[in-house]
C-alpha cells in the first residue's frame, strides 16, 4: 500500500501563485512630487559702489610736499588731500604777474599820448588859414592820432594775453593741489609726503569712495539670462559668513558677455560665458566694499510676483 501524498508544499505554491497575481494586478505607487527650488539663478559677486571707486592720482609731477587726510576720511567735493612741491610754478607765476603788471603802465603810458595826439589835432583842426597852421602840420597831427590809436590797441592786446598768461599760471600752482572729485570717504592711502608723482607712468595717490548705495556685481552664466530681469527680488549672502544674508533688487543687466574671472576653486568651470548682473542691496550699511558674495535671485511667475 502507498504512502499518502503530503498536502502542504501544494498549499504553499497556490499561495505563492496567488500572492504573485495580486501584486501584478496592482498599479505601482506615484513617484514623490519635485520640490521646485525658489531660485531663478544663482552667481557669484562682489560688493561695490555706482560709478565704482576712484583711483585719485597725481594731476602734475613732482615730490609730495604734505598729506592731509588719513584712510576712512569723510571729505567733501573740492577737499584738499595733499599738496605736490609747487615752488618752481609760485616762480612762474609770480615773473607773469610782473609782466603784467609792465604791460599795463604801457598801457596806461600809451593812453596819455593819445590822449595828446587828439587834443594837438583838435588844437590845429580850429586854427583856420594856411598862414597859422600849414596844411602839412594838420596832417602830421591826424596821422599821430592813427599812430597813437594803433599802438594803443596793441597794447590792449598785450595786456590781455598777460592777463591769460597769469590765469594760466595760477592754474598750474593749482594743478599742484590734490582734490577730492566728490564727496566720500577715503578708502586707501598711498601717498607719503616726500614720495615722487609721475604723470607719465600715472601715480595712483588714494582709493576713493563717493557717497553713494552700496551695489553687487555678479557674474550672471549664461543660461540664467531668460529667467532674469530687472525688479527680481534677490537675496546676497557673504561668501565669508553665511549668516549674514541682504535683501536686493536686480537693477540691470549688462549688455556684452565676457569670460568668467579668474579663482581659486577648482570645481568651477572657467570657460563659462556671463554678463555683469548689477543689484541694489536695501538697508546694508556695514557691508563693504570688495567683499565676495554668493547671490540668490528668486523665481517670479508668469505675473512676475517672487
Amino acid at each position: 500500500m502507498s504512502s499518502p501524498i503530503p498536502k502542504t508544499p501544494l498549499r504553499l505554491g497556490s499561495l505563492l501563485a496567488l500572492s504573485l497575481l495580486l501584486n501584478g494586478c496592482s498599479e505601482p505607487p506615484p513617484p514623490a512630487p519635485v520640490q521646485q527650488s525658489p531660485w531663478a539663478a544663482i552667481a557669484k559677486g562682489r560688493v561695490s559702489i555706482e560709478g565704482g571707486v576712484i583711483n585719485i592720482a597725481a594731476p602734475r609731477a613732482g615730490i609730495i610736499r604734505e598729506v592731509s587726510v588719513e584712510e576712512g576720511a569723510e571729505v567733501k567735493p573740492g577737499a584738499v588731500l595733499a599738496r605736490i612741491d609747487d615752488r618752481e610754478a609760485n616762480l612762474a607765476m609770480k615773473v607773469r604777474e610782473q609782466e603784467r603788471d609792465e604791460a599795463r603802465q604801457a598801457l596806461t603810458l600809451l593812453q596819455v599820448k593819445h590822449a595828446i595826439a587828439q587834443r594837438e589835432l583838435q588844437r590845429v583842426s580850429a586854427l583856420s588859414g594856411d598862414e597859422v597852421v600849414s596844411k602839412q602840420e594838420k596832417d602830421n597831427a591826424r596821422d599821430q592820432v592813427r599812430l597813437s590809436a594803433s599802438e594803443l590797441a596793441r597794447q590792449q592786446a598785450a595786456v590781455a594775453t598777460a592777463d591769460a598768461q597769469v590765469a594760466a599760471s595760477k592754474l598750474e600752482v593749482d594743478q599742484h593741489v590734490v582734490r577730492a572729485p566728490l564727496a566720500g570717504r577715503i578708502i586707501r592711502r598711498q601717498a607719503r609726503p616726500g614720495d615722487g608723482t609721475s604723470t607719465l607712468n600715472v601715480t595712483p595717490l588714494f582709493m576713493f569712495a563717493p557717497n553713494g548705495p552700496r551695489i553687487v556685481r555678479a557674474d550672471l552664466e549664461e543660461r540664467y539670462v531668460g529667467v532674469v530681469t530687472p525688479g527680481q527680488a534677490a537675496e546676497v549672502t557673504l561668501e565669508a559668513d553665511e549668516t549674514k544674508v541682504y535683501k536686493a533688487k536686480v537693477l540691470r543687466l549688462g549688455q556684452v558677455f565676457g569670460n568668467r574671472p579668474d579663482n581659486d576653486d577648482p570645481n568651477e568651470k572657467q570657460d563659462v560665458r556671463v554678463i555683469e548682473c548689477v543689484l541694489a542691496l536695501v538697508d546694508a550699511p556695514e557691508i563693504r566694499i570688495g567683499q565676495r558674495v554668493l547671490v540668490r535671485i528668486s523665481r517670479q511667475d508668469k505675473a512676475g510676483k517672487p
